[in-house]
């Protein structure tokens, strides 16, 4: 299923016209129709907006396994730690909620 259908079957089974989708996602109706005909492709930002909107992760909307490990060399990932560290309080906490709720930690 391409994310153009996936976006129409999550909104359609949770009852969301396309204009209660649309505020929730903070985009036009239009956007979100261009979305769901395929037209045109949402960005990344879009993407979580739908996610969080549609209340599942951006990998389900991007056919991506949730189970799947990626490789993130380790010079990419030093790089990210010190850019965070670099980051503002209120920063910080908004990537640590954002990783909380897409990736949480089984207790």
């Amino acid at each position: 299923m391409e994310i153009g259908e996936k976006i129409r079957y999550l909104r359609i089974s949770k009852g969301f016209t396309k204009s209660d989708l649309a505020r929730k996602a903070k985009i036009s109706n239009a956007q979100l129709g261009r979305y769901e005909e395929g037209t045109s492709q949402p960005t990344a930002s879009f993407i979580v907006n739908l996610a969080d909107a549609l209340d599942c992760t951006p990998n389900y909307l991007l056919n991506i396994k949730e189970n799947r490990i990626c490789h993130v060399d380790n010079e990419y990932f030093n790089r990210f730690v010190e850019n965070f560290h670099s980051l503002n309080l209120d920063d910080k906490l908004d990537i640590l909620n954002i990783l909380k709720k897409y990736y949480p930690v089984s207790s």
